[in-house]
């Protein structure tokens, strides 16, 4: 199991589950090119272990996650780089997520909006605390928008 504890993902094997905690309170959790990359490499870890049969994502402080991390995205744009390469690898997590062959449960508290409310939706299941920040309106209206980026055309 890699050890992602210096950086932006804490990973915990709890018996049969593997435990994957976004780990950058500071930043609500957004998600950077390190977090991503941290996420589908632990995510691919856990599939390979034989003594996995669950994934539990959540998130370190006040939030699940965020989204893009916008100073992530302005870096990128001070520099004449495309957003668009990152954003790809976002939907490709949230593709790793939702075709996983373990059950990926979310848990979420806080803040869960945009990437961070799609990767959840990609979640065989969420359970999320009554006060956290995702009212339901966003939620369908995310959700009819995930619906129409991963229908086949």
């Amino acid at each position: 199991m890699s050890a992602f504890s210096d950086t932006v993902l804490r990973v915990e094997q709890r018996g049969a589950v593997r435990e994957l905690v976004l780990d950058r309170p500071w930043q609500r959790n957004a998600l950077n090119a390190a977090l991503v990359d941290a996420l589908s490499t632990a995510l691919s870890e856990a599939e390979r272990d034989l003594e996995t049969r669950a994934v539990l994502i959540t998130g370190a402080g006040p939030s699940f996650c965020a989204g893009a991390d916008l100073q992530h995205l302005l870096a990128l744009s001070e520099v004449g780089e495309s957003p668009v390469p990152f954003l790809r690898t976002v939907s490709g997590l949230t593709r790793r997520v939702e075709v996983s062959p373990l059950p990926v449960v979310a848990a979420l508290h806080g803040h869960a909006v945009a990437g961070g409310l799609e990767i959840a939706l990609a979640c065989d299941a969420v359970v999320a605390e009554t006060n956290r920040d995702m009212p339901e309106r966003l939620a369908r209206e995310r959700a009819d928008r995930a619906v129409d980026d991963t229908l086949d055309r």
